[in-house]
């Protein structure tokens, strides 16, 4: 039976515990159905990093807020009628804005921007390169798959119960012509601790989604390249077992030397330049 393996029998990955525990190292905020989301990821390293920072310290400073300590790796806001939620991570930075839509008709929530909420993301300026973009909405609808056709492409439309059925959350994946991801959840008796863990978790999914995809256009791109190496590679080992004297032995080093050169230039040459060099 499942329940008697033990899992100490398998040797674990050297960093499991921490990718595995790096979902529940931010806190959840509670929410309160309806409301309107805006998700932002952008790619930021070293100097882009610290720019956003920078530019995110400056920007709660401006506006009297207290900005984010030295050492902090996510940090909330409340600015006029929206929270705005910051988070950096190793590779990338994100800016979460909620606001309410309790005084807005249902119909008109998907895709509405308050203009004060436009006016502010504006205002927050940033280096890195956009890679996410989410609208989530979140409503208190009776008829969830009534709503959910009424907005996504059915053809690509996934739709999930969760709490036993006090939660439905909806998307069909696709990029609108804003250049959004639109995810809808259905607020049917959710708690505000349990809708605020739903939405955290939908945001983690759809922003991980392409950050894992990001390096399968170059890795489709070089496999052809790494298999002639591969192959190439136990050729020259299997010369080296069988063949004689110095001279040869040096010759197949030189060649062992030159493919790893090879391998090694293709790795760190952006795709652009190995498309122009022809590699």
């Amino acid at each position: 039976m499942i329940d008697e393996l033990d899992l100490r029998t398998f040797t674990p990955h050297p960093q499991r515990d921490a990718v595995l525990g790096e979902v529940h190292a931010r806190p959840f905020t509670r929410l309160a159905s309806p409301f309107s989301v805006i998700h932002l990821a952008f790619l930021a390293q070293g100097e882009a990093a610290a720019s956003d920072r920078c530019r995110f310290i400056d920007f709660c400073v401006d506006r009297n807020l207290p900005p984010p300590a030295q050492s902090a790796k996510h940090h909330q806001i409340v600015i006029g009628p929206a929270t705005l939620r910051w988070e950096q991570h190793a590779e990338f930075t994100t800016f979460t804005w909620f606001w309410s839509n309790a005084n807005r008709p249902a119909a008109h929530q998907v895709g509405k921007v308050d203009d004060a909420v436009r006016s502010l993301i504006r205002a927050l300026r940033q280096s890195g390169q956009l890679l996410v973009a989410i609208r989530l909405e979140v409503e208190q609808e009776a008829s969830p798959t009534k709503r959910a056709e009424q907005i996504f492409d059915k053809n690509s439309l996934a739709m999930v119960a969760t709490k036993n059925g006090a939660g439905v959350a909806a998307s069909d994946f696709r990029v609108d012509e804003k250049g959004f991801t639109k995810i809808l959840v259905c607020d049917l008796g959710l708690t505000s601790h349990d809708l605020g863990a739903l939405v955290q978790r939908l945001l983690e999914i759809e922003t991980y989604r392409p950050l894992a995809l990001l390096g399968l256009s170059a890795a489709l791109e070089l496999a052809p390249s790494v298999d002639r190496i591969d192959r190439r590679l136990v050729e020259a080992l299997e010369k080296m077992q069988s063949g004689a004297g110095l001279q040869f032995n040096n010759h197949l080093l030189a060649e062992l030397t030159a493919l790893a050169a090879s391998l090694k230039r293709r790795d760190c040459q952006p795709v652009s330049l190995r498309r122009q060099q022809g590699l």
